[in-house]
């Protein structure tokens, strides 16, 4: 390829002169490639003939023109009239190809093209030269980042011809990016508040960068090793999941689980079965880049465009670039993710748990204060549960729990809260009740949907489901007094079970603290001695005469004064005093009957109660015989 010999010698002396000015030729910058054109000047005495110099210059100016590491050119009214073997090698075209065209060819659209002509000429205007940065387009549609410099042949004629010098700063400028976006995307990724939201900066920060405009990121599963989506964006429903439900073995998701990033452009795009099966998305280009973490796929991106036929190679280092560290951001994500998923969340039945159960109770009364409405909240035990528990182990057990969660799942609403509270209860809270009826309707489906049995091993085993409700603001007003108030009714519904639903009562209160108080009392009275038998006497029909006592349990207290059997001894079973209780009037009864027995001179026979938690005590015959 040679020099274009028509060009005049007048540009060749004129540009030297301009590159002499601007310094080309020292490297006075690291982010200028620069040369040096000697203009030959030769003494008065010498034999050569101004012409002969004229024309030594020029041919010395062709020579270096042709080795010149940045691409030079002139053009007139933005016709190109001469360019040199530099700049047609950074284009792709021939000289041929470029003389004579519109500079319009060089850039990368026609927006480009007027705003460089604007702004560089007018600088050229009030400085005398023009620099500035712009983006041409090569013959393969690549783009590169171009630093452009241009001045007039002469000032005050520009017809004559503009000189410029094209210096390719692409790989510069791709590091700027980098850079940039790995700060500004480190200060957002560090701002994140969830998983989610580093997806979306990180997918939206790699869409502005690269100009692609549609994207999204598939999470690795460790296990089956397929991808999951987590966040998209401009790309159509249809196609982001069927990549996620296409074969891991395919070789797309191959190629980016083994950790190499793919970049695919028209051609490639519509010869690819998985990126053509949906006809409504026409992708003229797309990109799959993986995510790493400690050298392991944990992520990809999936990018694409609908009008570049190719991924800018620049586009392509950016994307590995934000691959590479954007990793450990979405690992600590979801590192906390699972953290906060194991303290809210039950691990067996994936339902909300106590402290998250608080936690939506107390908006759900925020919520009501605001609107003046009311708040549900029912608690749920299984009956019979600890039976099949014991009897069939604690798997089945938990198989048990996990689908009578589903089953109570189906019957609340869309707005409401199921949580596992504990054991074998469950929680629900129901925001904007505006009929008290609506708790009831609910904990009656509850009711329905246990009356088919569930199956564990071929067998069906029946539990039946009791209902506890209290309300806000008039069972309570604070999350812990409904928790207590609900529980408390749940109690009172097993005690008395007519429907299994009971709601709330202050009387249920009352019950509830006498109860607690009486408990208190009754641990200490047998330390106290609070404790008498009184003696109800067992005559023969057939004599009329005594023949024996039955012995009648008395608590006198301090607090409570006489409390009769029908209030205490209950609780005492319960809480199993009785026990204790019991052989304390085994041990009185005996002793007064032998005293009897010796002041009236014959046998008598002493009957005492015995609670049936007192014959499971291992102890128990032993304690007769004593």
């Amino acid at each position: 390829m040679s020099e274009n010999p028509s060009v005049p010698i007048e540009f060749f002396s004129r540009l030297s002169h301009w590159i002499g000015q601007r310094g080309i030729g020292k490297p006075s910058s690291p982010n200028r490639s620069t040369i040096i054109l000697p203009v030959e000047k030769f003494p008065s005495s010498s034999p050569h003939s101004k012409a002969s110099q004229t024309a030594l210059n020029a041919s010395l100016l062709q020579s270096i023109f042709r080795s010149a590491p940045i691409g030079i050119g002139m053009v007139s009214n933005r016709i190109l009239l001469w360019v040199n073997t530099r700049l047609c090698e950074l284009m792709g075209y021939s000289r041929e190809e470029l003389t004579g065209q519109n500079a319009r060819i060089l850039y990368s659209n026609e927006e480009e093209f007027i705003r460089v002509g604007k702004e560089k000429y007018d600088q050229i205007r009030l400085l005398g030269t023009g620099t500035i940065e712009t983006v041409f387009r090569r013959k393969d549609g690549r783009l590169l980042d171009i630093l452009l410099n241009s001045s007039p042949l002469d000032q005050d004629d520009w017809s004559k011809g503009v000189t410029f010098t094209a210096l390719d700063i692409t790989d510069r400028k791709k590091a700027e990016r980098a850079l940039y976006i790995e700060r500004d995307l480190g200060l957002g990724l560090s701002a994140a508040g969830s998983l989610q939201e580093v997806l979306h900066r990180c997918c939206q920060s790699s869409m502005e960068a690269t100009g692609l405009d549609c994207g999204g990121i598939y999470l690795v599963d460790e296990k089956s090793r397929e991808l999951r989506l987590a966040f998209h964006t401009g790309f159509c429903d249809a196609f982001v999941y069927k990549v996620a439900k296409y074969d891991p073995m395919d070789k797309l998701i191959e190629s980016v689980l083994t950790g190499r990033s793919l970049f695919l452009g028209a051609k490639e795009v519509s010869n690819e079965p998985l990126l053509s099966v949906n006809s409504a998305e026409q992708l003229k280009s797309f990109a799959m880049v993986p995510i790493t973490f400690q050298g392991k796929v944990i992520a990809c991106f999936i990018l694409g465009s609908h009008t570049l036929e190719m991924i800018p190679p620049f586009a392509s280092q950016i994307l590995e670039t934000i691959g590479s560290f954007i990793g450990e951001a979405i690992m600590v994500k979801q590192f906390e993710h699972r953290l906060n998923h194991q303290a809210n969340y039950d691990p067996l039945t994936e339902l909300p748990n106590r402290v998250l159960a608080f936690d939506r109770l107390s908006q759900a009364i925020r919520f009501a204060e605001w609107g003046r409405h009311q708040v549900g909240v029912l608690f749920v035990d299984l009956d019979r549960f600890k039976l099949v528990n014991n009897t069939l182990g604690h798997l089945f057990g938990d198989f048990l729990l996990v689908e009578a969660s589903r089953r109570i799942f189906s019957c609340i609403r869309g707005n409401d809260t199921l949580a596992r509270f504990s054991g074998d209860e469950f929680l629900i809270i129901m925001p904007e009740v505006v009929d008290p009826n609506e708790t009831d309707r609910v904990a009656q489906k509850i009711r329905q949907a246990f009356s088919e049995p569930f199956l564990l091993e071929g067998v069906e085993v029946f539990v039946t489901p009791t209902v506890g409700i209290a309300l806000y603001p008039s069972d309570g007003t604070e999350p812990d007094a409904l928790f207590k108030n609900a529980n408390t009714a749940l109690r009172k519904a097993k005690s008395e079970p007519r429907d299994g639903v009971q709601f709330f009562s202050q009387e249920f209160n009352k019950r509830a603290s006498d109860r607690m108080v009486m408990e208190a009392q009754l641990r200490h009275a047998l330390a106290k001695g609070e404790f008498s038998l009184h003696y109800q006497p067992l005559m023969d029909a057939r004599t009329g005469q005594l023949c024996g006592l039955e012995a009648l349990l008395r608590w006198k207290n301090e607090k409570l004064g006489d409390v009769i059997p029908d209030r205490f001894i209950g609780l005492a079973e319960e809480t199993g005093l009785i026990v204790s209780i019991g052989e304390w009037v085994l041990a009185e009864a005996c002793r007064e009957a032998k005293s009897l027995q010796a002041k009236l001179g014959f046998p008598l026979y002493i009957s005492v109660n015995i609670s049936p938690r007192q014959l499971r005590e291992p102890g128990f015959i032993e304690c007769l015989q004593k």
